[in-house]
């Protein structure tokens, strides 16, 4: 399934399926295993393990995880929850009509949705 349809289009259920797993997958396991590699070696050679493209992408997200979006108490946990959902399945999909609206043509005169 291409990227491309995974981030904007995921209109069939292969692609929602594919890009829920894909989503939780960097959500939760990623950004585990990037902060446990982070705590357990010398800051020099994890830098060093790093891909050079993607280096200041995956110091964010340990940042995030461990300074500023940590969760402190079960309520943090809740409102996390929360915003995440707000963000993903109601201001994305906002967006997302709003970018192509429910009369959106294609170059070649077709209805987009």
């Amino acid at each position: 399934i291409p990227v491309c349809t995974l981030k904007n289009f995921p209109n069939q259920i292969q692609h929602t399926l594919q890009w829920a797993r894909d989503w939780f997958e960097g959500e939760f396991k990623q950004s585990a295993e990037d902060v446990n590699s982070y705590l357990s070696q010398p800051a020099e050679e994890y830098l060093s393990s790093l891909q050079p493209n993607t280096k200041l992408e995956t110091l964010k997200k340990i940042r995030a995880t461990l300074v500023d979006d940590r969760p402190v108490t079960f309520e943090d946990c809740v409102v996390w929850a929360r915003l995440k959902f707000e963000t993903l399945f109601n201001n994305q999909i906002r967006q997302l009509l709003h970018n192509f609206p429910q009369d959106q043509v294609t170059s070649n005169g077709t209805k987009f949705w």
